[in-house]
């Protein structure tokens, strides 16, 4: 039966302060029938183990010049290398030759033709919806839905009562939205069951709810924009597989609890590139190593790009998460084989007695019992992000349960 990594976060913290006391006392008199003489002595041969030795000295050599990252330091998370200035505004006082317009309302492929906008609706010739000041008391500045052909809306400055740019039932991979200002509206930006568009280089800002709400949209990528003192979250998604990165949260949601900058109820969502490591910029991070996201789905950036060059690096400790437990598995195979398992095996077979008893059995369980716990709690805390001590309590309060 699956359960999810949310509800054992939560089960195991509440878990854990409820019964820590009683955990700790049965799981040390479990440990003290359960580790017996043969057991000590066989650690502290493990330790002289030259091969456990030199194992230890090349993982370190391999990994601990690196469980560093080389990210900024927080002195110089103003001017962060690969995010470009968002702090241009196309307001109507900017160089821009913004064109005051009506709202603009796109219900079909006609439409585009009907309005004259530039472009053919391909992929290679998109339509252009560009060089537009909006400033409207209608509900929506830019609103397109129904659509199956190309477009692109850009350089625009759009103010409304409610979304600033309204999309919707957009064909997938058909919408690019890039170097606009929503500012002032109830909602930045709004797509529903919009996937596969690419949202960047624009500002959301000072709207009256979130700077972007994604609804049921998948897919998309978000990246180098700036979500800025927005009343509530700089995005709010229930879309899944979207790719936010290089983004700059700056002051936003500071009304509503809990305050995060950004909330997270899809599946599957990334909010670093996972091919660079890199995160989004977020300016309550403090000395936090890693941001967490609001909406109860775990989700995380793990690289923010003004987390401290003192931050390990998620990436080698979740590899140091997987092959420590193999290397000290290995190591406690090399030294009870040739010590242990073919002497007991030579002497058994010499005195036709049976290969194996109950006693060693019931060892054999307990030492294995031991190493695949540990090895899997190590694994599916790497795989699910759980905090490592949230599951380590859980095993521990579980085995105290046993007695």
């Amino acid at each position: 039966m699956k359960v999810r990594a949310s509800t054992l976060k939560i089960f195991c913290k509440v878990y854990i302060d409820s019964r820590r006391k009683i955990g700790i006392f049965i799981t040390i008199k479990v440990l003290v029938l359960l580790i017996h003489d043969r057991v000590i002595i066989m650690t502290k041969n493990l330790l002289n183990s030259k091969i456990f030795v030199i194992g230890l000295v090349m993982l370190g050599i391999v990994l601990l010049p690196n469980v560093h990252g080389s990210e900024v330091t927080l002195k110089q998370k103003e001017n962060i290398p690969g995010l470009i200035d968002l702090s241009f505004s196309l307001k109507k006082s900017s160089s821009f030759d913004l064109v005051p317009s009506a709202p603009i309302e796109i219900n079909s492929d006609g439409d585009f033709i009907s309005y004259g906008f530039n472009g053919s609706g391909t992929a290679e010739d998109p339509y252009i919806i560009e060089m537009y000041n909006i400033t409207t008391t209608s509900d929506r500045g830019i609103k397109v839905e129904g659509t199956t052909k190309y477009f692109v809306i850009r350089n625009c400055y759009v103010d409304a009562e409610y979304a600033g740019i309204w999309l919707k039932n957009i064909a997938e991979g058909t919408a690019t939205i890039k170097f606009n200002v929503c500012s002032y509206n109830e909602v930045g930006i709004t797509l529903t069951n919009t996937s596969g568009s690419t949202l960047m280089n624009n500002t959301f800002s000072n709207n009256n709810y979130v700077g972007m709400n994604l609804f049921t949209s998948c897919f998309c990528l978000v990246s180098y924009n700036l979500f800025q003192e927005n009343k509530a979250p700089g995005i709010e998604t229930s879309g899944s597989d979207n790719l936010f990165h290089h983004n700059r949260f700056v002051h936003n949601n500071l009304e509503y609890v809990p305050y995060k900058q950004a909330r997270d109820y899809g599946k599957g969502n990334e909010w670093y590139d996972t091919e660079t490591r890199k995160g989004n910029y977020w300016s309550d991070l403090g000395t936090d190593c890693k941001y967490e996201i609001g909406g109860g789905t775990n989700s995380k950036d793990l690289y923010p790009l003004n987390r401290a060059q003192s931050c390990p690096n998620p990436t080698v400790i979740s590899t140091i998460s997987i092959v420590l437990p193999i290397l000290v598995f290995v190591a406690i195979l090399a030294f009870l084989v040739p010590k242990y398992v073919i002497p007991y095996y030579r002497k058994q077979k010499s005195e036709n007695r049976p290969l194996i008893s109950r006693k060693t059995v019931l060892n054999i369980l307990i030492i294995s019992s031991i190493i695949i716990s540990v090895f899997g709690v190590l694994t599916w805390t790497m795989v699910i992000r759980i905090d490592f001590w949230n599951e380590i309590g859980f095993v521990i309060i579980g085995i105290g349960n046993i007695g």
